[in-house]
């Protein structure tokens, strides 16, 4: 079989680029390989902003049903008397009005299930001495070691505190 002159040309340079790739190959680094970028630290979670509506789900004999309520209170979104109400509770654990809660003043912080039943009516206060404490690691997202009025209203929405849907 006779290869034409093309042919053996193209078969040369082939060989001589694998010889060539493969006599270089050892002296290559990790740090010639391609570049990455540096993985970033995983970033707290946020929470998406309220909805102006709820939605509930009615299971019908036939098919579910989507019922979406816009609630409205004295003409504003539910969720601003829930946000106001939080505002106000957070400038009463201020003590020295400052606009952020100190480590100390988190101490008196109750915890999300104790304001729950708060919210509902429930007041039997139990063991005042044995309540778990709400710790600054748990309000503070930014760990800049104060707590602000965001973070004081995310830490009850992300523990499910349900807003009262009547003012």
């Amino acid at each position: 079989m006779t290869l034409s002159a093309g042919c053996r040309l193209f078969a040369v340079i082939g060989v001589s680029v694998i010889v060539w790739s493969l006599l270089l190959l050892p002296e290559m680094t990790a740090q010639d390989g391609p570049k990455t970028a540096p993985k970033k630290a995983p970033e707290a979670k946020k929470l998406l902003p309220p909805t102006q509506y709820k939605d509930f789900v009615f299971l019908a004999s036939e098919r579910p049903v989507l019922i979406r309520l816009h609630i409205l209170n004295e003409g504003k979104p539910h969720y601003e008397k829930f946000f106001d109400f939080f505002k106000e509770f957070f400038a009463q654990l201020d003590h020295d009005k400052d606009g952020v809660l100190s480590t100390e003043e988190v101490k008196i912080v109750p915890q999300a299930q104790f304001m729950q039943r708060q919210l509902q009516g429930q007041f039997f206060f139990g063991d005042q001495q044995g309540r778990q404490k709400v710790a600054m690691t748990e309000l503070d997202t930014d760990k800049n070691g104060k707590a602000s009025v965001t973070e004081f209203t995310d830490y009850y929405r992300s523990n499910n505190i349900v807003q009262p849907l009547i003012g």
